[in-house]
């Protein structure tokens, strides 16, 4: 196992605002707001997807901010 809903929820709660907003444009106070709703769906997501090298294409893009 890659990931777990404990894991999910401790990553996604130190999120900052000003920091992380990423392609699907949702802000991090909302996804602290669902943790406990979505952390055990997302880590299921993470753990299938690593083994089988699928990941959604839009995602394979990424910018990477040098941190002030």
């Amino acid at each position: 196992m890659l990931t777990d809903p404990i894991e999910m929820s401790r990553i996604i709660t130190s999120l900052e605002p000003k920091t992380c907003s990423g392609h699907d444009s949702i802000p991090s106070n909302l996804l602290k707001y669902l943790t406990p709703s979505f952390s055990v769906p997302i880590s299921i997501v993470i753990n299938k997807s690593f083994p089988t090298v699928s990941v959604p294409e839009n995602y394979k893009n990424f910018t990477i901010y040098k941190a002030k």
